[in-house]
């Protein structure tokens, strides 16, 4: 195994490390106090689209490239793509809680700071 069969993992960490530092350490963004709320919003997100993706491998609509994954799937997705499903929404939903919670870029850097 070499690194480029970790590229899809890299793009996913790429993704998701300044939303999940966000939400661990700011300390005026309400995703993590709405948690539970968060968790079962992704969830209902991903699950027609895993539907849809695994009836698009089976049906040969589109496939994944062995060369860009681990190899470790879950029914017939790759583990990453699976994965993909959960980190995008999650990403989505802190821009979200960032946007409603800062009006200016000058708000957000105060707040982060603790510049109050």
């Amino acid at each position: 195994m070499t690194w480029h069969n970790f590229e899809y993992f890299i793009f996913l960490f790429g993704c998701l490390i300044f939303p999940l530092l966000l939400t661990l350490f700011h300390p005026n963004l309400n995703l993590k106090k709405n948690l539970k709320q968060a968790i079962i919003a992704i969830f209902i997100t991903c699950i027609p689209f895993w539907i849809w993706d695994i009836f698009a491998v089976i049906f040969g609509h589109w496939s994944f490239n062995p060369s860009f994954i681990t190899g470790v799937y879950l029914v017939n997705l790759p583990i990453e793509e699976v994965l993909f499903f959960v980190v995008i929404p999650f990403c989505c939903l802190t821009i979200w809680a960032e946007i409603k919670a800062f009006t200016t870029w000058s708000d957000f850097w105060n707040r982060f700071t603790l510049k109050n």
